[in-house]
């Protein structure tokens, strides 16, 4: 659909007006998976609260999170999601901005609330204007780092900013590598760092460039590291830049707040909570400023207090109490704190901690639910994530 990527009122009313013809549960789940896909879908599912039975006989509803929109097809065909609907409450987390997708508007088929999380201002509004079951939720992917890996490490600052990418257009590392071309005139001795996931077919030209800029001296390049191997790495850093037009609620900008450096952003960018880039977090900046910013996280990093804002804003622990506050406003209820499990992104959700993990009764409850063509594959394999 076009309107994923050009939000105009005209595209917005149609899909608007013609969203009883996307494919419905009954027709989505007609069709049929393969197996590694149901324990793909399982894997990126986790159960924050377990229904229960309340002191005065009524049901308090549990509460399923769903990640990743290639998943959310998936999930209806191998759910009855209208019968999982009476036990639990169901959260969608995309992963990509541009919600015009028949993957998350088929959940407008049913009758009870879908809450999605929605990280970018205009896929919160595109959500809204439809008007339907579905409810945005401003919080994204980003606002489920794990603080206690990507914490503060009293290391020296080498790299005056670190971009964390990978070999792919989108990621644009060209504009990176033209920036700190600039930055080296000015400053010969200035250093950098990039992180890459070996993913994408741009390996070869983002080495070319370094060399052709004249700037191996200026740059070291990661691949593939460990999250406590990145977590040193941005805190070896003044800053981290993300650089991309579009994304999803990426990661790593949050994960560097935690580490208590400020995150750069383009103003360009659609897919990411720029909200969240405040006086104490981060900088959002226009291309051409990069150098600029490159000069003000050189001198002023130390202003920043990134960590401390983000614990305070985006820590998981915040960000599910912000989604159970909509939860509870909209459905008229009073939820459990206590009984709430905080699940973490790693990048598959996992839940935070240890102790009170959802207990493999709880989990046979929620497997109940599959339809038939797949109950088999879980009394062979259960994907059970309690301890």
């Amino acid at each position: 659909m076009s309107c994923r990527a050009n939000f105009n009122q005209t595209a917005i009313q149609t899909i608007k007006k013609n969203i009883d013809k996307i494919p419905n549960d009954a027709q989505i789940g007609a069709l049929k998976l393969r197996e590694s896909e149901v324990n793909l879908t399982l894997g990126r599912t986790i159960i924050l609260k377990a229904p229960n039975i309340k002191d005065n006989g009524s049901l308090s509803k549990g509460i399923i999170l769903i990640k990743f929109t290639e998943s959310f097809t998936p999930f209806i065909k191998i759910f009855n999601v209208p019968k999982l609907q009476s036990k639990y409450i169901l959260i969608l987390e995309p992963s990509w901005s541009g919600y015009a997708l028949e993957s998350i508007l088929a959940w407008s088929s049913f009758e009870n609330p879908i809450y999605i999380e929605a990280a970018e201002s205009k896929d919160y509004d595109f959500v809204k204007e439809m008007a339907c079951n579905l409810v945005p939720i401003r919080c994204g992917s980003g606002d489920w780092v794990d603080y206690r890996v990507f914490n503060e490490l009293m290391t020296p600052k080498i790299y005056n900013c670190v971009y964390v990418a990978n070999y792919t257009p989108i990621k644009r590392i060209h504009s990176y590598l033209e920036a700190i071309y600039k930055f080296s005139k000015k400053h010969p001795n200035s250093k950098f760092a990039l992180v890459c996931s070996k993913w994408g077919s741009l390996r070869k030209n983002v080495h070319g460039l370094i060399k052709t800029y004249n700037i191996t001296q200026n740059i070291d390049v990661f691949e593939n590291l460990s999250h406590i191997d990145l977590n040193k790495v941005l805190s070896q850093s003044k800053a981290n830049i993300l650089l991309s037009l579009r994304e999803g609620s990426n990661r790593s900008l949050f994960e560097s707040m935690f580490t208590n450096i400020p995150a750069i952003i383009l103003d360009q960018n659609i897919g990411v909570n720029k909200e969240n880039f405040v006086s104490e977090s981060g900088i959002v900046i226009s291309e051409q400023n990069l150098t600029e910013a490159f000069e003000e996280v050189k001198t002023n990093w130390a202003s920043f207090k990134a960590r401390e804002w983000a614990l305070k804003n985006i820590a998981p622990e915040v960000t599910l109490d912000k989604i159970i506050r909509v939860i509870e406003k909209n459905e008229h209820i009073h939820v459990e704190k206590s009984q709430l499990r905080y699940k973490v992104n790693s990048p598959e959700a996992n839940y935070m901690y240890k102790k009170g993990q959802i207990s493999e009764e709880h989990n046979n409850e929620f497997y109940s639910y599959l339809n038939e063509p797949y109950r088999h594959i879980i009394s062979q394999n259960p994907p059970y994530k309690g301890k």
